[in-house]
This record gives C-alpha cells, sequence and structure tokens, in this order.
C-alpha cells in the first residue's frame, strides 16, 4: 500500500508538471544549460567560491535546471567546451557534490519530486538511482520513505545489488536524523521494503539508539516472521545503550517471541529480554534453564543475571526458589521498608535503607522512592542514601542526586557525586549544571 500509493503520488505530480523528459532531449537546450552550470563551476573554483556561495550561485539556474543539476550529480562530473576540439572533463569535488544536494534542496520540492517521478516511470539507470537516493537522502522528509523504497529496488521481487542497498542505508539514515517523525513511519517502510532491504533499515535504526527506535523496532516485530531473530537482536543491541528502565510495553512485545520461532528467533530473544531488564520474563527463562538445546541455557542463565543481578548456580530450581522469595518479600515488606526510609528513627531507617540496596531485581521502583531518603535532616543517612542509589545504579535517581550536589555539606555533594558516577559511567564534575548539558 505504502508503495503504490508513493507511485501515485509520483504520477500525478509529474502529470501536473511540465515534461522534464523533454527538455532532457532538446539537445539545444540542454547543451545550453550544460555550458551555464560548467561556467558557474569553473568561476567558483577560479574565486575559491565555498560551498554556500556556490549553492547561492546554482540556486539561480531556478527549477528549469533541474535535469542539469540531477544529470551533473548522476555522473559526478561536468563538462568543459573547449573550442573546436570537444570538452574537457571535470570531476566534482565532495564539496561541488555537497552545493549540488543543496541546491536541489533549495528548489520548490514538489518541482524536485515532479522531476524524479517521471524519470521513475520510464526506467532509471542504476547511476540515476543512485543519485536519486541522494538527493533523498540529503534533502527530503518522512513524507519521502516511499520513494526510497521506490528507488531502491529496479525490479519487482528481485534482491536489491549492493550498491544500491548502500545508497538506501545512506539516504534512510540521513532522513532518520533531520526528521524525528521518519521514526513514527518505519513500521509501514519496513513491511512495504524488499526483504533484501529489511536489514539494511534495521542497522540504521541501529545506529541511532533511543527509546523512539526502541519503540519501532517492538512495532515491526511480526511484520516478516522471518526477519524477526534480526529485529531482536537489534533490540537487544540498542537496549544496552538507552537509559534504563525501558517501556514494559516494548519488553512486553519482545517477550512474546520467547513463545514462538526457531532457536535462532529463540536465543535472540532471550538476549534482548537479559538487556531489556524485563522482570515479566524471568519465570520464562527458569524454565529455559531446562531446555534440551545447551546454548539456549547458557543464554537464559546469563540474561537472568542481568535481570536479577543475582549469581545464583545454574540450577532451574534454585531459581524458582529465589524467585518466588524475592516476590513475596516485595509483596509483604517492600512497603515498609520503603515508608521507614523517610519516617522511621535514623537507625530503623539505616537498615531498612541497606536491606533495600540489595534487592536489584526492583531496582528502578525501589530507587524511585528510596530517593525520598536524600530528604532527611541527618547528614550520615543521606550519604548511606546516596551510597544505596549508586549500587542499585538506576537512572531514576540521577536528578534528585544532582539536587544533593547544591548541598552545602561537602560530605554530601561528594557521595551523590561518586553515585551519579556510578549509576551512569560518566564524570561531569560537580556542577549540576555541566550533568544537565551532558542531557541528565
Amino acid at each position: 500500500m505504502l508503495a503504490l500509493s508513493a507511485l501515485a503520488l509520483a504520477g500525478t505530480s509529474a502529470a501536473a508538471s511540465p515534461s522534464w523528459l523533454s527538455q532532457q532531449t532538446d539537445g539545444v537546450s540542454a547543451q545550453r544549460g550544460a555550458d551555464e552550470l560548467a561556467q558557474v563551476f569553473l568561476d567558483a573554483r577560479t574565486e575559491g567560491s565555498t560551498s554556500a556561495e556556490l549553492t547561492e550561485r546554482l540556486a539561480r539556474q531556478g527549477t528549469p535546471g533541474i535535469p542539469q543539476l540531477f544529470s551533473i550529480l548522476q555522473r559526478g562530473v561536468f563538462d568543459v567546451r573547449v573550442g573546436e576540439r570537444g570538452n574537457s572533463t571535470k570531476t566534482l569535488t565532495s564539496a561541488e557534490r555537497e552545493a549540488l544536494l543543496g541546491t536541489l534542496g533549495r528548489l520548490p520540492w514538489t518541482d524536485v519530486q515532479s522531476f524524479l517521478g517521471q524519470m521513475l516511470e520510464v526506467g532509471p539507470l542504476p547511476s540515476q538511482r543512485r543519485a536519486a537516493l541522494g538527493v533523498l537522502g540529503a534533502c527530503g522528509s518522512a513524507r519521502d520513505l516511499p520513494s526510497l523504497l521506490l528507488w531502491s529496488v529496479p525490479e519487482e521481487h528481485k534482491r536489491v545489488p549492493h550498491p544500491l542497498r548502500e545508497a538506501f542505508g545512506r539516504a534512510l539514515g540521513e532522513i532518520l536524523d533531520r526528521d524525528p517523525d521518519a521514526l513514527h513511519s518505519i513500521p509501514e517502510v519496513y513491511r512495504s521494503a524488499n526483504h533484501s532491504l529489511l536489514q539494511v533499515i534495521l542497522g540504521a535504526l541501529g545506529e541511532r539508539p533511543s527509546d523512539p527506535t526502541l519503540k519501532a523496532l517492538s512495532d515491526v516485530l511480526g511484520s516478516v516472521p522471518a526477519a524477526d531473530a534480526l529485529v531482536l537482536a537489534e533490540i537487544g543491541q540498542v537496549a544496552g545503550v538507552v537509559r534504563h528502565p525501558i517501556d514494559p510495553k516494548v519488553r512486553a512485545r519482545a517477550s512474546e517471541c520467547l513463545e514462538r520461532g526457531d532457536r535462532a528467533m529463540l536465543i535472540e530473544g532471550i538476549v534482548a529480554a537479559g538487556r531489556l531488564e524485563n522482570p515479566e520474563a524471568v519465570s520464562g527463562l527458569i524454565e529455559f534453564l531446562r531446555h534440551a538445546d545447551e546454548n539456549v541455557r547458557e543464554s537464559a542463565y546469563e540474561a537472568l543475571i542481568e535481570i536479577t543481578g543475582q549469581t545464583l548456580r545454574q540450577d532451574p530450581e534454585v531459581w524458582a526458589r529465589w524467585h518466588s522469595n524475592v516476590k513475596e518479600w516485595w509483596r509483604s515488606e517492600a512497603a515498609e521498608k520503603l515508608r521507614q526510609v523517610s519516617d522511621a528513627q535514623p537507625a530503623a531507617a539505616s537498615r531498612a535503607i541497606l536491606e533495600l540496596s540489595k534487592q536489584r531485581f526492583f531496582r528502578h521502583d525501589i530507587a524511585e522512592r528510596l530517593s525520598r531518603g536524600l530528604e532527611r535532616d541527618e547528614r550520615d543517612l543521606v550519604v548511606l542514601t546516596c551510597a544505596a542509589l549508586g549500587h542499585l545504579g538506576s537512572p531514576l535517581s540521577v536528578r534528585p542526586l544532582l539536587a544533593c550536589l547544591e548541598d552545602p555539606d561537602v560530605e554530601i555533594r561528594r557521595a551523590a557525586f561518586l553515585a551519579l558516577g556510578r549509576i551512569t559511567g560518566e564524570d561531569h564534575g560537580e556542577d549540576s549544571q555541566e550533568w544537565f548539558a551532558a542531557g541528565w
């Protein structure tokens, strides 16, 4: 549906605009345009113009210059007429190529789209496809993602050649970097893409780790079941980089894959569950410790350690008892311990803080409420709370700890700084503004 609508749009735009192809086949006009552009490039070289200045000059060609601008971009050269001897070919520099792309981006985009649409209808050459992908990547937006698919596949149902896959990947990455809305379109693009482009799409997402990227990856799960193992691998990679806790909906989508699929998908799903720190997956992971495949058992064991922070032996019965006990503790004792942090006498509060700091399985829930200990009047309790939060390692406690960097007590500031370093792995000093500037 996505590709068809884009093709229809291209045809409509082309029909409503002058025939770009007739301009290209008018030999006299084409040569005149080529000569004018060649002179612009030569003058810019002579004067040492910057890429921005060259863009300004090229843009004066206006909409009629689009075919010649694209031709030079496609060929990577411009021809200078040398009297009776014919032409001298000049290779574009990287700055000149940048200026060409910038020029096409400055001209009316509907006219550029119309030109590309007409060219696509007549069956472009591979070099024209690569050039068009370069233009779309440099100048396009989320709305142009369907066109990326159309320009990347020379024949329906055929594997996309490597050069076109590379050009598609670069263009997609540029649009993702420039237009935040592009991520919302990824699931539809993924479902419509030639299967040889799926790994390219996933790779582009994996190179841009963020919470919205994780959501986009989870949204494509199940769209192409044969590729779900690749999706889970990227989810695992991104989850290992972004800040936790991760959206429970993303965790749930990834965990659904533990109930289906082949061995490869099962292992990738287990690894992803560990990286996502999904507490809801623990029961299933314990059962995988009984699996006949050794790699599945090993992956499940490592994921359990990653989620729980426990280093129990690889025995499903041991893990099952631990899991039952810790859930019972959370149900019957956790609320009282968390209350004592802020309300109890110092000795009881200190014991509660120490006990809570050991419960890594619930580290995000605990850290959020344990931060209330930072508001106590007793300096020793505030310092102890800082240490406990550092041990839990949850990014949810970063903001409360940053407030402690403003405390007049040097010991509290130092304890907060050490906890921040342990949680984030970063060092921005004891000035809270430096941490805010770094994105915290």
